[in-house]
């Protein structure tokens, strides 16, 4: 007796699991397509230093997590982390580089590299690094950004 339960829970755990697998598998590819697109709209953005157009990427309660520098939770206050940025620092060039992206269900992680040049008080500089961004997917089936986290590859001065 013990042993037929044992081997029933085991089938039907087992069924969970399998109907779990099943329903979080995504296409990757129409994913890539998706973040690829949306992470040139930001590109574009910050070259014209247009935060609204940044807003319409990301989740309501989104976390922005940039280097040296507190969490910024929600929509609005990223927005403002970003128009606050663009009114000190103007972005000349950018680009983005996705190294790998994973996903299961309404989840999705890009880690990627970038490197942009710009001008602070006449200065130009230029910064490389990488960066983590989790996406979910939305009820509409957009992909909007949860969770932004990145860090400079260069020593700090």
């Amino acid at each position: 007796m013990k042993r037929l339960f044992g081997v029933s829970l085991l089938v039907i755990l087992g069924g969970f699991v399998f109907g779990v697998e099943q329903k979080s598998e995504i296409d990757l590819t129409l994913v890539r397509k998706a973040v690829e697109a949306a992470n040139q709209i930001f590109v574009d953005a910050s070259l014209r230093g247009d935060s609204a157009a940044v807003g319409a990427l990301l989740t309501d309660d989104t976390f922005l997590l940039p280097p040296a520098g507190r969490m910024v939770q929600g929509k609005n206050a990223t927005e403002e982390y970003w128009r606050t940025t663009w009114t000190q620092l103007k972005i000349l060039d950018f680009k983005m580089t996705i190294q790998s992206l994973y996903g299961a269900g309404d989840l999705a992680y890009e880690v990627g590299n970038y490197i942009l040049k710009f001008q602070v008080q006449g200065k130009e500089g230029m910064d490389e690094g990488k960066y983590v961004v989790v996406w979910k997917q939305m009820a509409d089936k957009t992909w909007k950004k949860l969770v932004d986290i990145w860090n400079s590859d260069l020593p700090t001065q």
